[in-house]
């Protein structure tokens, strides 16, 4: 997986349009994304932009835990057999396994 590298952060700019920007705290004047406002509605957009700025700046670490989550995931359903009591369970995991699998492979480059 390739993108810039480090924690991002969610940076206020003051514009109007584009009130945050993401950022990478370690590559100082690296701008990962602009995040944009609707311009008519400024007060409930502002709010609305800066959640969203939010999640985007904590892509690298939910990635990161994603991947971390599965390889636990994938090392549980490995070590229990199944049984008829943990089928359910077994079953479960193993669909969460595939469901971050097919979001992780959204973030890979094409």
């Amino acid at each position: 997986m390739k993108h810039t590298p480090g924690s991002w952060e969610t940076t206020p700019v003051g514009n109007r349009k584009t009130p945050f920007q993401i950022t990478g705290k370690d590559n100082i004047g690296c701008v990962i994304a602009d995040i944009h406002a609707n311009i008519y509605d400024e007060r409930l957009d502002k709010q609305e932009a800066k959640a969203n700025a939010r999640l985007i700046a904590c892509a690298p670490e939910l990635l990161e835990t994603v991947i971390k989550a599965m390889g636990l995931i994938a090392m549980v359903r490995c070590a229990y057999p199944i049984t008829i009591s943990s089928k359910r369970i077994y079953d479960e995991a193993f669909n969460l396994e595939d469901t971050i699998r097919k979001a992780i492979k959204k973030t890979e480059a094409k």
